[in-house]
């Protein structure tokens, strides 16, 4: 057992198992993208820029912005 950071508890089953996991998904799908928990390394940003885009198409008020910024423990 291994800690990321302060109370961020990692065993060798997490990083085995996600190997395991991202291999198999790699290769049935190799033009797929992996987002996992133990891959990760400092903030990631996942945004939508504008999420409700048929509503907007229809000039529908019901659109917004939805940024979201992941902050991982280091």
């Amino acid at each position: 057992m291994t800690y990321k950071k302060a109370r961020e508890l990692v065993t060798s089953a997490d990083l085995a198992s996600n190997q395991i996991i991202c291999e198999a998904i790699e290769k049935s799908y190799p033009e797929h993208r992996i987002l996992s928990e133990e891959n990760i390394e400092g903030p990631l940003w996942i945004i939508d820029p504008l999420d409700g885009t048929v509503n907007y198409s229809k000039n529908l008020s019901h659109t917004l912005l939805s940024p979201w910024r992941l902050l991982l423990m280091e």
